[in-house]
């Protein structure tokens, strides 16, 4: 909305939509990478939230609904729906990047904003812009009247993790000053990356895809050692864990068994949600001028599902959906 527009001018070093710097924030402040924050949020943990978005993952899902979070650099997403053929995009470009409506030559683009800034629709947007600890602590803690029940703030990605230093400064703040916190993780990062957040999240939604390895790597394009350490190391800590199971079948589906097994050893973790694989996402792929990474790939039935989720249940675990 042009309100959330005129507040990210305000509070961010960079326009959501151009990627242009608008204030340097000062000094030699660490800043992290993002690129978006959703207020409002109702899935990213307990109560409503404000979720921000990191930019850079260590993964490479075949099913991954944020594909403008995998790179840590600014990227220029195209959505045609939005575009009026106005041409204004093209004046703009110093580059000659965008040679005609909708059509971007990549090779050419370096993400410098102009068009974006330029076009009155939204159809074009820089994915990826940098924030201050103290400038996203003030966009964050804005919505702090609608955290009851439960509810704050998470951080997502992408991969949060990956800028665990500023995502330890940003959490700190945040506890202080009596806000809920959560980490929505991967889990394929170094072990200090965990141990830098663990004193300020009050909830880790970490996910898990498979236990055997190779069935991972077909996955996510890596194995997952060292996700399943970390995970035995959250237990081990006592942290508050919610487990997050994305059910994929053509990937995964076959992992569930494996999965409970595994869980059941990790005597602290009794809470697992369960994610239904959608399709939402291919416009975002079309957006950045990428293939879609996977085809062979739907849904469990509905009777599928149940039998996990009672599976689950039976087994002492709070299931949610």
């Amino acid at each position: 909305s042009a309100l959330m527009r005129v507040e990210c001018f305000i509070f961010f070093t960079q326009s959501p939509r151009s990627g242009r710097i608008y204030r340097s924030g000062g000094g030699r402040a660490m800043r992290g990478r993002i690129f978006a924050v959703k207020p409002f949020a109702v899935h990213d943990g307990n109560g409503i939230r404000t979720t921000v978005f990191f930019k850079g993952c260590p993964l490479r899902c075949k099913w991954c609904h944020n594909p403008e979070g995998l790179s840590f650099e600014p990227q220029l997403s195209f959505f045609a729906s939005k575009c009026i053929s106005c041409g204004t995009c093209m004046d703009a470009c110093p580059q000659g990047a965008v040679l005609s409506t909708g059509k971007i030559d990549r090779t050419r683009c370096t993400t410098c904003g102009n068009c974006a800034e330029a076009c009155p629709t939204a159809a074009l947007v820089v994915q990826g812009y940098s924030v201050t600890e103290e400038m996203l602590f003030q966009r964050v803690t804005k919505e702090k009247v609608f955290y009851r029940d439960g509810g704050g703030v998470t951080f997502s990605g992408g991969e949060c993790l990956l800028q665990s230093e500023f995502c330890a400064k940003v959490l700190r703040r945040l506890k202080h000053a009596g806000i809920n916190t959560a980490v929505d993780t991967c889990g394929m990062v170094e072990r200090k990356d965990l141990e830098a957040v663990v004193p300020f999240t009050d909830t880790f939604l970490y996910d898990l895809k498979a236990i055997d390895p190779k069935v991972h790597k077909r996955c996510t394009g890596a194995e997952n050692e060292q996700i399943l350490e970390n995970l035995t190391y959250l237990n081990k800590e006592g942290a508050n864990v919610e487990v997050v199971i994305p059910l994929v079948k053509g990937y995964n589906l076959g992992e569930w068994k494996k999965m409970l097994v595994f869980l059941k050893n990790l005597e602290r973790i009794r809470t697992v949600k369960l994610l239904k694989y959608h399709g939402f996402y291919f416009s975002k792929y079309e957006a950045l001028g990428w293939k879609i990474p996977a085809t062979d790939i739907s849904a469990p039935t509905e009777e599928e599902f149940a039998a996990i989720k009672n599976a689950f249940a039976r087994e002492g675990f709070i299931v949610k959906i």
